[in-house]
């Protein structure tokens, strides 16, 4: 009778030990998989915010503006409100640059003369369309639905007797370079002794022009930059 009690303590004991050690792995095996589970939980998580707030930059930058480096010199200004993006320098030979928004208008302005940022905000509220003293540049951007509504924008900015002369394909696809004159043929009915920009996208509605004046506005290194500028146009997509 001991032997067999022995035996089954024996018997019963192993079999406990089985027991615990099946227990084990599958206990083992449970926490393996609750650690995976917690895992993919938080890379859920992570993607869902970052997703929220690619959303948010998304929506920021699409009525918005940031200026992307492109060296020491140059930077890229892009208008995601107005729909289109400019190079142009921090520095050159004679000032350092910033650029300034007011509703449709984007200023070009040399920041080294805290006057001219002053004369500018006094300005904010208005679509000022003028290029004040250290103001290169003044881009003004509207939508235009046609070739009328093209001919109509020039008119009010140029005068009555102004129209469209030429448009020629620049090097942007798409876009137009606009030249103007008067319409009767008579220069003194569109009298315009200055360079005058027009960029004009039928595809996507939009006109920007700007006045470059009668002398050159950038120069960098003693090289005048002015058309590098106007070449680096383009509207968004």
């Amino acid at each position: 009778m001991k032997n067999i009690r022995e035996l089954i303590l024996i018997v019963l004991s192993s079999a406990i030990l089985i027991l615990f050690f099946v227990f084990s792995i599958n206990f083992q095996k449970e926490i393996e998989q609750l650690k995976r589970d917690n895992i993919e939980l938080q890379q859920k998580i992570i993607d869902f915010a970052e997703k929220i707030n690619a959303a948010g930059m998304e929506e920021q930058k699409q009525s918005g503006e940031e200026e992307i480096k492109i060296d020491d010199v140059w930077v890229s200004y892009v208008d995601y409100e107005l729909g289109f993006r400019i190079d142009y320098p921090k520095r050159d030979d004679y000032g350092v640059y910033q650029t300034m928004k007011m509703d449709n208008v984007v200023f070009i302005y040399d920041d080294s003369d805290d006057s001219v940022k002053k004369d500018l905000q006094k300005r904010s509220g208005h679509s000022f369309f003028d290029k004040p003293k250290g103001v290169p540049f003044a881009l003004l951007t509207k939508n235009v639905n046609s070739d009328k509504e093209l001919t109509d924008f020039i008119k009010g900015r140029y005068g009555d007797g102004c129209g469209v002369k030429e448009k020629k394909a620049s090097n942007s696809p798409g876009i137009y370079n606009v030249s103007i004159g008067p319409d009767s043929g008579n220069y003194e009915d569109c009298f315009i002794n200055w360079a005058v920009v027009i960029k004009y996208s039928p595809e996507l509605k939009k006109v920007s022009a700007w006045d470059l004046g009668q002398a050159v506005n950038f120069v960098l290194d003693g090289e005048a930059i002015d058309m590098k500028i106007v070449d680096s146009f383009e509207f968004l997509r």
